[in-house]
């Protein structure tokens, strides 16, 4: 076994060991949330499943997922644990394939992350590893696949509903030669005569493409819960707790009560979509689920696993604050780890008000991390190695 196979074992058995113990220390709410799926479908069958999920802020797949590990031979608190560390383990390898060795250690072993899939066991992460899988893709030039694989993310759960758009505002093609050193680290320049733009031809029928099919997907997959697509509406109406964290600490709250608030979220996404539409697709995917979780107007516990991702691939010392102050939140927090110390000496209190100003602390660390944010080369650049172009991929430029 070479240094380098033995260094990915033992990241490997210490997430995984990590997750599976925290497993047995007890459970939250979310996990009730989760069951009560696999109760309703024992009761009825797949029509009370499918009924009762209307008035719930989920997407297709995930239920059914869910009756299908309840049927293991271990306890469905167990096999729930089993596959998100699975997942974890998978968006950890697509780290080290295209990162490297440490970006996926800085993942797999954040405690925010062990805590959240071990204990919470919380699926969104479920949701990035299809996204972060279509990034790559895209990047790679396979735009049709991409567009699969964020259908795929969507029908788990919409986390990254708005990433088909900032993927539909790119330039297309953008091949790794055109750099310009004037830009940041990790994204994509061209010269002005070598731009594309993607109002052109060519750009615009692959901002349809990534635009019209995963919303297709997600839409017809919504359609087998209900054709009328209440559901719909229960999801943009839904709020787990109006907190705000980053709105209400730059005192915007006299705004919010004129505008709504998911206007104020859409209006900040599409801003910073614009502001990196020129990047790489996978960091596109960091950035943003970094501002899905700074510019939120509901933040929750399990909310705080998603910037992970994009943390280790960018990772400075604001993302090392972040992991920090959350760290010290999930171990204090009655949706946490509620360590009863901590509990009393920070007066924590889940998702109320004792939250909020954690909640605020750790959406300032991700705002800083994307002012401060520079993209690590990929592993073939820490390498020195030049990977070879997909097929479909331009040529270099003259």
């Amino acid at each position: 076994m070479t240094r380098s196979q033995g260094q990915i074992l033992a990241v490997l058995v210490l997430g995984v060991a990590a997750r599976l113990y925290v497993s047995t220390l007890g459970y939250t709410q979310d996990l009730n949330y989760t069951q009560s799926w696999v109760l309703q479908y024992h009761a009825g069958g797949r029509a009370a499943l499918l009924a009762n999920t209307i008035q719930m802020s989920t997407v297709p797949i995930a239920p059914f997922v869910f009756v299908a590990l309840s049927h293991l031979p271990c306890s469905f608190r167990t096999s729930l644990a089993v596959f998100l560390t699975l997942i974890d383990a998978a968006v950890a390898g697509l780290l080290w394939w295209s990162v490297g060795g440490v970006a996926a250690a800085l993942f797999f072993l954040n405690p925010i992350s062990i805590i959240i899939s071990g204990y919470q066991r919380v699926t969104d992460n479920v949701a990035l590893l299809f996204g972060f899988a279509a990034a790559l893709t895209w990047d790679r030039r396979r735009p049709f696949s991409a567009a699969l694989l964020l259908g795929g993310s969507l029908l788990w759960k919409h986390d990254l509903v708005l990433l088909p758009v900032w993927l539909a505002l790119k330039p297309w093609p953008a091949s790794p030669c055109q750099r310009d050193q004037g830009e940041s680290a990790g994204c994509l320049a061209t010269p002005s005569r070598h731009r594309v733009s993607w109002l052109s031809g060519a750009s615009l029928s692959q901002a349809i493409l990534c635009f019209v099919i995963p919303y297709a997907l997600w839409l017809a997959g919504l359609a087998l819960y209900d054709p009328t697509l209440r559901i719909v509406t229960h999801m943009v109406n839904y709020r787990s707790t109006a907190n705000a964290p980053l709105w209400f600490a730059f005192g915007v709250s006299n705004l919010m009560g004129r505008v709504p608030w998911l206007w104020l979220f859409l209006g900040a996404m599409l801003l910073c979509g614009l502001r990196y539409r020129r990047c790489t697709a996978v960091e596109a995917f960091a950035v943003y689920c970094c501002c899905l979780v700074a510019f939120s107007t509901a933040l929750a516990n399990h909310y705080l696993a998603i910037p992970l991702a994009g943390l280790a691939i960018g990772w400075n010392r604001w993302a090392a604050a972040y992991t920090f102050v959350g760290t010290v939140f999930e171990l204090s927090s009655d949706q946490g780890l509620h360590i009863g110390l901590l509990e009393g000496w920070l007066h924590v209190s889940g998702d109320g008000t004792g939250a909020v100003p954690w909640y605020r602390l750790m959406c300032l660390c991700l705002l800083l991390h994307l002012v401060t944010r520079n993209a690590p080369p990929t592993k073939h650049e820490n390498s020195n190695e030049t990977p070879s172009p997909p097929t479909n991929a331009l040529p270099p430029c003259a």
